[in-house]
């Protein structure tokens, strides 16, 4: 028995499946990888003011799962664009930090989102027991903070370092 039947296509110019372009193979597979991660993060982020604003665990998880798929239906027309514009001549380092950059913005617009329709009590936050008895507030201000933390983690070509801004460092 079939339930659904799924079709997909992906445009990718055919120098990139020679030989010569196995590097930008390596490319495309790794940012499918980070990309995967950062989608994480804005579900993370979902569950984050689920959790803050008192919600059980099937609220955290549905939040959660329902924010990471809107990542991935956010990103995918983006992903399917840059990965058409790569050629065996493209430069690797430029066109991963111009996918992270990509994939920055509009997964901050969603987190941003999120973060403006988060209800009072989400706002205000919950004290929640860490290791060692330590207690910790969660509200949308730390769920943002470890939101932009686990982005930064899984996208870090769109946080330029000083050598990268071409500031000197000491």
């Amino acid at each position: 028995v079939t339930d659904e039947v799924f079709d997909d296509a992906l445009s990718i110019e055919i120098g990139v499946l020679t030989a010569a372009g196995r590097h930008m193979r390596v490319l495309i597979v790794d940012v499918v990888a980070e990309t995967i991660e950062a989608c994480k993060a804005v579900g993370l982020f979902a569950a984050d003011i689920a959790r803050a604003a008192g919600g059980d665990n099937d609220i955290q998880v549905a939040r959660r799962d329902a924010a990471r798929e809107s990542a991935y239906a956010a990103i995918d027309q983006q992903f399917r664009e840059w990965v058409h514009g790569l050629n065996v001549e493209s430069d690797t380092e430029y066109a991963h930090r111009r996918w992270h950059e990509t994939a920055n913005r509009t997964l901050k617009r969603i987190q941003r989102s999120l973060a403006e329709a988060a209800p009072p009590g989400a706002i205000r936050g919950r004290d929640f027991e860490q290791k060692r008895g330590k207690k910790r507030r969660l509200n949308v201000g730390t769920a943002s903070t470890f939101f932009n933390s686990r982005l930064k983690r899984a996208l870090p070509r769109a946080y330029p370092t000083n050598a990268t801004k071409g500031t000197a460092t000491s």
